[in-house]
């Protein structure tokens, strides 16, 4: 029976309880002997202190351990059981007061890690404290134990105990109860020798003498850089330990008639004793509260410049990829896993507004090597289009791509787990946003540019081919009409003129002699013209050939020495790259007789690399390329040329320098 009795006992909390009981018990008589007439009110009151603690850590449910800790202490008084009851019952209605204001204001697990949490700390201190301080102090008087002349007296001295109760002890009951967090600053166990040495050499010398006139006055003003060394350099442990030990030392001195509070009575001594020394203890609490919100703003500053400077260098490698103009799947594969990798998610992708429908579509996808399989959907996406802002919900975050103010994509990352939203990356991710727009926007423009060029090119090449047919029909023309039309007048004109011999007059043999100069100057203008139409061997005795025909017309036009040089071999070339060669030498030529004042033009045919290069130099006066050229030459004779180039799949480059001359660079196809 006595087993199944006790089977349903929660002996943990009777043994909370009993302890409570027991502490309180044994901190209250102690206290007890310093109390004023009639017994229950002293200015130094512990118990209310370890009241306070105890219903923190275990909870308000051991309030019967409160209350018959104090029941026991006040009977033990006068034996009176009813005051004994009711003040224990003001006893308990403290504790739990002050344990439900924490509790709503402060969270049960509270530490002194910011000032505010330490005023509210002493704020619920006092408050809490008036209600044992009425109960008791009123129940003393009704019960006639104390006259009405010591009503406030008593509560006074009630309340001031057991404030100062609260702020010394559960402070410190509190520190040593629980681990010390990993912000608090390790202290040097030189620094502590030091410190604990010159604490008890300034105690000793406050409270270690009896008190007389010859005391140095103000002398325990000398506790406060010990209360502002230790809030600033030790653990929340150490702090209330060094406020519990100078209390302990102040009211051993002053019970003992010692140090400066011994003047007084005994109960104002400790009463103005008890409220230096609260104040002490909150000084203290305030500068390690300070400490630990300042130490944990540093952490938080470089967590997130750590962050930022990750952010920093995903927004910097995302720039160095889109400046090298990838194409735009890569371009985009790559961005997500810059940010996936540099900000640790476990996946991206990147839905793009389709320009025909409007309809989101999966552009890109990357993912880390991670076992976990990722929830994807468009609902994210979507929300992010429509709102046109980033969002993060759970595990995934999404910010839209911009044009302005048009939506071109939704870039999304995913977490195989939750995260909690950051600030700095969603603030990050609108700029971000804005450069992959104006990157998918240049790249769109880009394709079509090169659309645009693509045809031009098309276009020049069919111009060329044009030109070039026009030009070999006029050479016909001219070799089948004009020059046989000529050549037939000439002949008949020396037919004439042998035919009639002596019979012609002066005059008239000089104006048939006359008439076949003409004749001859003509057809030989006709063959330089149909020779720069259509240049001799051009397509039967291949490139090579038709430049010398070229270079040797020149020459003999403009007296300017022109030589060329290369591989005869060139044979396999190209018709319509063929042509452009021989039409670019003809411009080059033209503009060194009409600019370059050159003595000579060297001109050199190669093939390398599966490129035929042709080369023009003229010792001329050159002019800078770098500055001027482009301007001067726009719409000249080198825009032609390099249309001519361009026509037939080629490049064309010009090197010149003042007095230096110029070279032309052709290179196309072989």
């Amino acid at each position: 029976m006595f087993t199944l009795a006790t089977r349903g006992i929660d002996w943990r909390y009777a043994a909370r309880v009993a302890i409570l009981a027991i502490c309180y018990l044994a901190a209250a008589r102690l206290s007890l002997v310093l109390a004023i007439p009639p017994g229950y009110a002293t200015a130094v009151w512990p118990p209310s202190g370890i009241a306070f603690a105890a219903l923190l850590i275990w909870g308000t449910r051991i309030w019967p351990g409160l209350w018959l800790g104090a029941a026991l202490a006040n009977y033990a008084v006068n034996g009176s059981a009813p005051l004994a009851a009711t003040i224990a019952t003001g006893n308990t209605l403290e504790g739990l007061c002050a344990a439900w204001l924490a509790a709503r204001l402060l969270g049960r697990g509270f530490e002194f890690r910011e000032p505010e949490t330490v005023f509210m700390f002493a704020a619920i201190a006092a408050v809490s404290s008036v209600v044992s301080a009425t109960v008791g102090a009123s129940a003393i008087h009704l019960s006639g134990a104390a006259s009405s002349e010591l009503f406030f007296a008593n509560w006074y001295t009630w309340w001031q105990g057991d404030t100062t109760g609260i702020i010394v002890v559960t402070s410190c009951v509190l520190a040593w109860s629980r681990p010390p967090t990993d912000s608090d600053i390790p202290a040097r166990r030189a620094e502590l020798a030091v410190f604990w040495g010159l604490l008890a050499v300034t105690l000793a010398s406050i409270f270690g003498h009896p008190s007389d006139d010859r005391s140095v006055p103000a002398m325990e003003f000398l506790l406060i850089p010990f209360m502002a060394w230790a809030g600033c350099r030790f653990k929340q442990r150490l702090v209330t330990l060094t406020v519990l030990a100078a209390t302990g030392t102040a009211i051993w001195g002053t019970v003992n008639g010692r140090g400066p509070y011994h003047s007084l009575s005994l109960n104002e001594s400790l009463l103005v004793l008890q409220a230096f020394t609260s104040t002490l203890a909150l000084m203290a609490l305030l500068l390690y509260g300070v400490m630990r919100q300042r130490g944990d703003a540093i952490r938080v500053l470089s967590t997130e410049r750590a962050w930022l400077l990750q952010i920093h260098a995903a927004q910097h490698d995302i720039a160095y990829l889109v400046a090298r103009m990838p194409p735009l799947d890569q371009a985009l594969r790559g961005a997500l896993r810059i940010v996936g990798e540099r900000l640790s998610w476990d996946g991206g992708q990147y839905w793009a507004v389709d320009e025909a429908t409007g309809a989101l579509r999966e552009a890109a996808f990357w993912r880390a090597a991670a076992p976990e399989e990722l929830e994807r959907s468009q609902a994210l996406a979507g929300l992010v289009r429509r709102e046109k802002r980033p969002v993060w919900i759970e595990g995934a975050f999404a910010f839209p791509v911009m044009d302005g103010d048009n939506v071109l994509g939704v870039a999304e990352f995913l977490s195989a787990g939750l995260r909690a939203p950051d600030r700095g990356l969603l603030d990050m991710s609108s700029s971000l946003g804005t450069l992959l727009g104006e990157f998918i926007v240049r790249m769109r423009a880009d394709a079509q540019l090169s659309g645009y060029a693509e045809r031009m090119q098309t276009l020049s090449r069919r111009l060329a081919d044009a030109q070039e047919t026009e030009r070999r029909h006029v050479a016909v023309e001219l070799q089948e009409t004009v020059h046989r039309n000529l050549a037939a007048v000439k002949l008949e004109l020396h037919s004439f003129a042998r035919g009639t011999g002596t019979r012609l007059q002066a005059g008239e043999a000089w104006i048939i002699k006359e008439s076949l100069a003409l004749l001859d100057r003509t057809l030989a203008a006709c063959d330089e013209l149909i020779a720069e139409l259509r240049p001799a061997a051009f397509g039967d005795g291949g490139l090579m050939p038709a430049l010398r025909s070229c270079a040797a017309r020149f020459e003999r036009r403009t007296g300017i020495a022109a030589e060329v040089v290369g591989a005869d071999a060139v044979s396999e070339l190209d018709p319509a790259a063929e042509t452009a060669l021989v039409r670019i030498v003809q411009e080059v030529l033209d503009n060194v007789a009409a600019h370059a004042q050159a003595r000579s033009v060297r001109m050199r045919l190669d093939v390398a690399e599966g490129k035929t290069v042709l080369t023009i130099r003229d010792d001329g006066i050159g002019f800078d390329a770098a500055a001027d050229g482009e301007k001067r030459h726009a719409k000249g004779g080198l825009l032609r040329m390099r249309e001519t180039a361009e026509a037939a799949r080629g490049t064309l480059r010009v090197e010149s320098r003042p007095r230096y001359g110029t070279v032309i660079t052709v290179q196309v196809p072989a």
